[in-house]
């Protein structure tokens, strides 16, 4: 039996990315408009340096941030981010081994990285549960409508 490799399960590659000057609301807008659950995040010079999720926000740093006063609007995603190289993964990676690089980490998402570091696509823990046994790489719909395959919003 072969392998199933990440690219074969891969979505297309993220709608947007946001750079490291980018403030948290923007983020927040983004990911709310977007249903994610993490955008990666590049630097000035447009390498992938991090990657920031809704887990990173509602992270007590930010909390504090916020409850001294400072402006969502002038907190950079820098300030959040994680930079767990983790999140970017080769499309030949097994997906076994993805799969476990996302539960060690507790990872909602992996991005699929090419070796010249461009985004080429995203592997979700959800999307990756309605995988069948008889066609392990079409994703299928959720049966039960109290899992939803998409995050709930952070704001609004």
């Amino acid at each position: 039996m072969n392998e199933i490799l990440v690219k074969q399960v891969m979505t297309e590659k993220p709608p947007c990315v946001v750079d490291e000057s980018d403030s948290i609301a923007r983020v927040i807008r983004l990911l709310d408009d977007h249903q994610l659950y993490a955008l990666p995040v590049k630097n000035a010079a447009g390498v992938y340096t991090g990657v920031l999720s809704k887990s990173d926000i509602a992270a007590r740093p930010f909390l504090i941030a916020m409850r001294s006063g400072q402006d969502p609007e002038k907190i950079p995603a820098a300030y959040l981010m994680n930079r767990s190289p983790e999140y970017f993964i080769d499309p030949e990676t097994p997906l076994t081994d993805a799969v476990d690089v996302m539960h060690r980490h507790r990872f909602q998402q992996l991005f699929i990285q090419d070796r010249d570091g461009q985004i080429l696509g995203i592997i979700e823990s959800l999307k990756l549960l309605n995988l069948t046994e008889s066609d392990p790489v079409t994703p299928t719909p959720a049966k039960n409508s109290r899992f939803q395959t998409r995050p709930k919003k952070l704001v609004g």
